[in-house]
């Protein structure tokens, strides 16, 4: 995303901006004691109010405009989720929740434009921000049980504050010794080594702070990781050695493997049978096996198996969720498909309608129902499906 223009001369903060329902004109309001009103076409001031006794904080166009009450609301009009989304980690989770004149939030906002995905997005975030909220405050509370099922619920654990702190920052501070065990298990070598602004790692700081409980559960979780990055070697040592005889003993024409597939049987079955290593690959190793060959059976036995057949571990899978509705329309643009372009558009963007097609009715009984309404679908709610999960179902 690239500036397109800059409207200059306010000398303090501006604290809000409404626009025109015609995109022609916006109204600024300031800390210095003005508002001006901008002519967009133009691209320049067209009247400067002054008299006021203190700063703007809120301003409106009558009959012309939506009135605001924040500039997320503009961006949430504008539907640009790159602004939405650096206005979102400025103002947090209030800002997100901060209501216009008219009582809507932006994401209601952006529904009625209406810009689903751009909603979809915004209420994502602050999913996330209140998960992490929630997280920090059972940290803080030394509310174990709590940190478990948050942990459990997909939270961020490598999100930061202002400061740089994650959730272990915040649990070795506390020096809540079983709140960290849970969360260097559950977030791994990545967690451990984020550091905060100071440069510090969690573990860094239960150092600096004697905090004896949070420094013996972060040195038990690295011994425990050199000892598995030990087993590791010793496996793939085997394994390289049991293809070395593979290769040896069976002439090219007689191998009903490659060897290359054969050494990748060999580490899966190695790390699979090994209690400590299991699920855990190579860095390089990662998408190397074909799923169509390997995956095979019924399909809740190959669902089973994912995490080791395609050497992703899930708590990986689970990050990547992250801002998932961009990246699937991000990957849905990438691939080139008109028809899956167009798929997505109207899962995402449009109401359902009953349509025939090659394949029987599309969307039979469902028609003008949007993906918010299919959230609320007895199903969606049993399976606890996440928004972006139903729309990659759909």
């Amino acid at each position: 995303m690239k500036e397109r223009a800059r409207l200059t001369g306010h000398s303090g903060t501006v604290m809000n901006v409404a626009m025109s329902r015609d995109g022609k004109t916006a109204v600024s309001g300031s800390k210095d004691f003005t508002v001006r009103v901008w002519d967009l076409e133009g691209m320049k001031e067209r009247a400067r109010l002054t008299g006021h006794s203190g700063g703007v904080n809120s301003v409106s166009l009558c009959s012309q405009v939506v009135i605001v009450g924040s500039a997320l609301h503009v961006a949430a009009l504008g539907g640009s989720w790159s602004v939405c989304e650096a206005l979102l980690e400025v103002g947090g989770r209030g800002l997100g929740e901060l209501r216009d004149s008219a009582g809507r939030r932006a994401a209601e906002v952006a529904r009625e434009r209406p810009q689903d995905m751009l909603a979809s997005s915004i209420e994502d975030w602050l999913r996330r921000e209140e998960s992490w909220d929630y997280l920090v405050a059972a940290v803080q509370g030394g509310e174990a049980e709590a940190v478990r099922r948050l942990v459990e619920g997909r939270a961020d654990l490598t999100r930061q504050d202002k400061n740089g702190w994650t959730a272990l920052h915040w649990a070795a501070y506390e020096g809540q010794g079983e709140i960290v065990q849970c969360l260097v298990m559950a977030g791994g070598r990545q967690l451990r080594e984020v550091r905060c602004k100071a440069g510090h790692t969690a573990g860094d700081l239960a150092t600096l702070l004697r905090k004896q409980e949070a420094v013996a559960a972060v040195e038990a979780a690295e011994r425990a990781d050199q000892e598995k990055d030990r087993r590791l070697q010793e496996l793939y040592g085997r394994a390289q050695q049991l293809t070395d005889k593979y290769r040896s003993e069976e002439g090219q024409a007689q191998r009903l493997l490659s060897i290359e597939e054969y050494k990748t049987l060999v580490e899966h079955a190695l790390l699979a049978a090994d209690k400590q290593t299991a699920g855990d690959v190579r860095e390089e190793e990662r998408f190397k096996s074909d799923p169509k060959t390997l995956v095979c059976g019924e399909f809740k036995h190959a669902a089973r198996g994912l995490e080791q057949l395609l050497q992703v571990p899930l708590k990986e899978v689970y990050k990547k969720l992250e801002h998932a509705m961009e990246k699937l329309r991000e990957e849905v643009k990438a691939y080139g498909n008109a028809d899956l372009t167009r798929d997505l558009q109207y899962v995402l963007s449009e109401a359902a309608r009953e349509e025939q097609t090659g394949k029987g009715t599309r969307d039979k009984g469902h028609g003008g129902m949007r993906l918010r309404d299919f959230m609320q679908h007895h199903y969606v709610k049993e399976a606890r499906l996440s928004e972006e999960e139903v729309a990659a179902l759909r």
